[in-house]
């Protein structure tokens, strides 16, 4: 009997240890990295004066988003502003893949559409997908709508 109890409890012990062993795993803390490409992270602005508007796009290692709207001249009321002098805001995540970058716009705020100052849920198609390349402090983002190629630079925001 002291025999198959020592048998027992030689069996545990590996089996315990094993699960000690394999459930210490640094792949754990990697899981958000595999879709984020570290040169893209931080604020990007672009000066878009066709539309009068300065776009500052954040990207988090979190694979979050946020984009900020400014109007580039006084177009806008105080009333049509937050207090930061934005009149809309994108919020989400993101994955990059190959050279592609696909944001989910989740909410949105605009003064001029909802004429309030509070997020909203954002219910239309959410998914975008762009080709884009960062080089130096620039990150450039093509994607194809309505059958023409619209690229847009952004400038890192040091």
């Amino acid at each position: 009997m002291k025999k198959v109890f020592s048998i027992f409890s030689l069996v545990l012990m590996f089996v315990c240890c094993n699960c000690v062993f394999t459930s210490c795993s640094k792949d754990d803390d990697d899981d958000v990295k595999k879709d984020v490409d570290m040169e893209l992270l931080g604020a990007w602005e672009d000066i878009d004066e066709y539309k009068d508007c300065r776009d500052v796009i954040t990207f988090y290692s979190d694979g979050t988003y946020q984009e900020t709207l400014y109007p580039v001249i006084s177009t806008y009321e105080p009333e049509e502003t937050d207090e930061n002098g934005a009149y809309g805001k994108n919020k989400g995540t993101y994955t990059t893949s190959n050279g592609v970058l696909t944001i989910y716009m989740t909410h949105e705020f605009s003064v001029s559409e909802y004429g309030d100052k509070d997020w909203h849920e954002y219910k239309k198609n959410a998914s975008v997908a762009v080709n884009y390349q960062v080089k130096e402090d620039k990150l450039i983002m093509t994607h194809v709508k309505d059958g023409k190629e619209d690229t847009a630079t952004f400038t890192k925001v040091k």
